[in-house]
């Protein structure tokens, strides 16, 4: 392959800037990009489709090539030197913000692997940023939490520590919520990206960069949120009640309510978990009296789940296990509802397996069936990956009286 792009010299030079863009190619793009005239790179295309190394692709949008594999398209980009690779990619991707800034702003994964690979680490990260925030809104957890550790990846190239420290610790705070969807609120992964907070804000305390630690605000009560997790979910209760009350004695009189919101259904689920059951279900009627239905629903982007129907969830299990099971039942189909119409993948899986726990306990298999089947047309053909898949294959495999998955899952 390489020894036919030589051949080609010096369509070569069009075939290495196509290859920087990509397999597929937008026209338009190349054009920005080259450095040669567009006739010349007409010349060049027409070269290369009759070579058999790229096809033409018409599209409503414009014209777009095709390498036709793989392996072409990396021998042509494989084949410049390390300093023109990287000004090819900065070429690419100014041209992107110059001239196409929808596509630009719209894709911030593919403006981030650009500025990376044309070694603007700083521009890469901001990118970064943005790119594990999109992935987060779009529930896609797996691809935020992959983007992040790349973005983690090109901190280490900078060479002042205090701007390695700003961008880790935001970086990482993105993170958080999409760590907690995956692995779970109590995970080991939360847990470990909590301590790495601390430390690194313990850096900044040791520098004597305490004005710059006061911007860190939000982040600080976050981790003492997942430290409060941690504690909770490895059943220190009377740890977990003590920083979950701390924070909301804080959030208080800070008159941070949208942190009360937050913070209230879990530490009532500590309260359940130490049997106070009316403490619990009198924390929880109080979190659904100051949830704001038109403020608050970014808050499950921003805590891995939604506070409202998290607290419908809790209170249906408080009131299944004091014997209330018709009224357990419209909570549960209240939590199904509001994750439902906010679409948010954790709290409706949650409320489906809320939901899927109450027909177990009420010994419902056809009950189980219909609410498989009702978050399956919740999702159609796409999916999702997330701690809670277990938990509902689990209640459905125990409805197709199949127990075998059930005791692996527990061990």
């Amino acid at each position: 392959l390489n020894t036919r792009l030589t051949q080609l010299r010096p369509v070569k030079e069009t075939a290495q800037m196509a290859a920087t863009i990509g397999r597929e190619f937008d026209y338009s793009l190349l054009i920005k990009t080259s450095l040669r005239d567009e006739a010349q790179v007409q010349a060049d295309l027409e070269q290369l489709i009759n070579a058999g190394l790229i096809s033409r692709q018409r599209r409503v949008g414009g014209e777009s090539y095709l390498f036709r594999h793989a392996l072409i398209r990396d021998a042509a980009y494989e084949s410049m030197l390390k300093e023109d690779r990287e000004q090819a990619h900065f070429l690419v991707v100014t041209a992107l913000k110059e001239y196409f800034p929808e596509v630009f702003h719209n894709n911030p994964t593919d403006a981030a692997e650009h500025y990376a690979k044309a070694a603007r680490f700083s521009s890469a990260i901001d990118q970064g940023i943005k790119a594990t925030k999109q992935n987060l809104v779009r529930s896609a957890n797996k691809e935020a939490i992959s983007m992040g550790n790349e973005t983690l990846q090109w901190i280490t190239e900078g060479e002042d520590v205090s701007t390695r420290i700003d961008a880790e610790l935001k970086i990482r705070e993105v993170m958080m919520p999409a760590l907690m969807a995956l692995y779970g609120f109590g995970a080991n992964e939360v847990d470990e990206g909590r301590k790495r907070c601390e430390e690194l804000m313990g850096q900044l305390r040791t520098t004597g960069e305490t004005e710059r630690l006061k911007t860190y605000t939000e982040l600080v009560y976050k981790n003492e949120w997942a430290l409060y997790l941690n504690y909770h979910f490895h059943s220190q209760h009377k740890k977990a009640q003590e920083v979950g009350e701390y924070i909301i004695h804080k959030a208080k009189k800070e008159e941070k309510r949208q942190r009360e919101v937050a913070v209230l259904p879990m530490l009532a689920q500590s309260y359940q978990a130490s049997g106070d059951y009316t403490k619990a279900i009198k924390t929880l009627e109080y979190a659904l009296s100051i949830y704001d239905t038109d403020l608050d629903q970014d808050l499950a982007i921003e805590y891995g789940s939604d506070p409202k129907s998290l607290a419908h969830c809790l209170l249906a299990h408080c009131l299944a296990c004091t014997g209330k099971i018709d009224t357990a039942l419209l909570q549960v189909k209240k939590a199904l509802e509001w994750s439902e119409k906010i679409a948010h993948s954790v709290s409706f899986d949650l409320a489906c397996v809320y939901a899927g726990l109450l027909a177990y306990h009420r010994g419902s298999p056809e009950e189980v069936k219909k609410i498989v089947e009702y978050r399956e047309q919740f999702y159609k053909s796409s999916s999702v990956d997330h701690w809670m898949n277990g938990h509902l294959k689990a209640i459905h495999e125990w409805s197709n009286q199949d127990t075998d998955f059930f005791y692996q899952y527990i061990d």
